[in-house]
């Protein structure tokens, strides 16, 4: 009896007093599956930090990141039309000192429409030294969509994975979430995030692989470098791509490694880059990771 006391309390212990792995790392690379292309593509934080009414985030154009280390959690706010102010409002957006049964609300963009949803905490777990954390999303409309369905246990399960989220420490939000913790929530996709965390990696080390999807980080970093003309062409400030599928999602990254841009489809604007080398990556239409150096 006194063992397993014992172990109850070694393993409470490790859980309690485990180091806490910072989400927000400069030169860290998330590689996001799109779930409309099914292509995979990198993100990176985009650097210098800003401040904004005393506090330091990333910004990362439509909204900006600040992690606080010692609450555990990472906070964000939404660019207005006028960019941010004292008056711009920020949300919780992902709390890894939470516990189960825990309600946690949350910024949520359903089918485009930017809203606050709770959600209920139904286990926290350590994996691999990490916080994984299950949270249930109260989405009603979701549920809305199969009132005319019969609810075969097909069904019951679909609803079921489609409703849960992870969130795992010094990743992000995986599988039904979004891409550098931005829940994101198609409706009427049948629940499926577009953009899942798939691999995360530091400096060529591997921080977090999800293996889910059938992907693994081997793979996805494995790019096939090529010359640029066989790639782009860029003409009058724009970039055009050559043989890539008309949805990949591309990023360009400065030399020194820092993503500076990124775009979808075949073309791109890049009068805003300065003069200098930069590197695309991209995906082909046959599905391959693609690299290429060009100097504007």
């Amino acid at each position: 009896m006194k063992k397993y006391i014992f172990l109850i309390i070694l393993a409470f212990g490790q859980y309690l007093f485990a180091e806490y792995h910072p989400t927000l790392v400069a030169n860290r690379v998330w590689y996001c599956l799109d779930g409309n292309s099914g292509h995979v593509f990198p993100m990176q934080l985009t650097q210098p930090q800003i401040e904004i009414n005393g506090k330091v985030y990333w910004d990362m154009g439509n909204r900006a990141l600040r992690e606080d280390i010692e609450e555990q959690r990472i906070y964000v706010m939404w660019r207005g039309v006028n960019g941010y102010d004292e008056t711009t409002p920020e949300y919780l957006q992902v709390d890894y000192n939470c516990s189960v049964g825990d309600i946690v609300s949350v910024p949520c963009k359903t089918d485009g429409v930017n809203r606050v949803i709770d959600c209920l905490v139904e286990d926290v777990s350590v994996i691999d030294d990490r916080k994984h954390i299950t949270v249930r999303l109260d989405i009603p409309e979701y549920l809305d969509m199969w009132k005319d369905e019969p609810l075969t246990d097909e069904v019951r399960a679909m609803i079921n994975d489609a409703l849960l989220e992870e969130w795992v420490e010094g990743v992000g939000i995986s599988d039904n979430g979004g891409i550098l913790l931005e829940h994101v929530y198609n409706v009427t996709y049948a629940g499926v995030g577009a953009r899942i965390i798939v691999c995360v990696l530091d400096n060529d080390n591997i921080v977090y692989e999800n293996d889910y999807y059938g992907r693994n980080c081997n793979t996805i970093t494995a790019l096939n470098e090529v010359p640029a003309d066989e790639l782009l062409t860029i003409s009058d400030n724009v970039l055009t791509l050559k043989d890539t599928d008309a949805n990949a999602v591309s990023a360009i990254f400065s030399a020194d490694g820092r993503q500076v841009m990124s775009f979808t489809g075949n073309t791109a604007d890049i009068s805003s880059l300065p003069q200098g080398l930069y590197v695309l990556r991209t995906a082909a239409a046959n599905g391959k990771n693609l690299t290429a150096k060009f100097v504007k």
